[in-house]
């Protein structure tokens, strides 16, 4: 017989009774969803503790899921009808997608940037 308990960290045990040994096994959300404020933002970049600012915006993006972006190149759709091809529309979505989020994690480290070193770094 199987019971299922709830424990105070969210976590599903489950016991199975009527043996000699119990058998526990924790079931662990493997999407959690995190709620991140604008409070937890890293503090500007000035010009001191780079290492320390790049860890903490890299924290950042990768809890706005945008840290992705730091390393993937834009996706390459194939349009047509054969077999792994999509069509132009979805090709779109793809693209327009991947290009919004680029943009929304350039600009997040961008805005991490003191004022003097975000008009060298920030596109005309």
């Amino acid at each position: 017989m199987r019971d299922a308990n709830k424990t105070s960290s969210g976590t599903t045990k489950i016991v199975e009774s009527g043996q000699h040994s119990m058998h526990t096994s924790l079931l662990m959300n493997q999407n959690p969803t995190v709620a991140v404020s604008h409070n937890e933002k890293p503090s500007k970049f000035t010009d001191q503790n780079f290492k320390t600012w790049q860890q903490k915006m890299l924290f950042y993006l990768t809890m706005l899921n945008l840290a992705k972006y730091l390393n993937e190149d834009p996706p390459v759709v194939a349009v047509g009808d054969g077999e792994g091809e999509v069509d132009d529309l979805t090709a779109f979505s793809i693209t327009q997608a991947w290009e919004q989020g680029d943009f929304l994690c350039r600009n997040y480290i961008l805005n991490g940037l003191h004022d003097s070193l975000y008009r060298v770094y920030a596109k005309p």
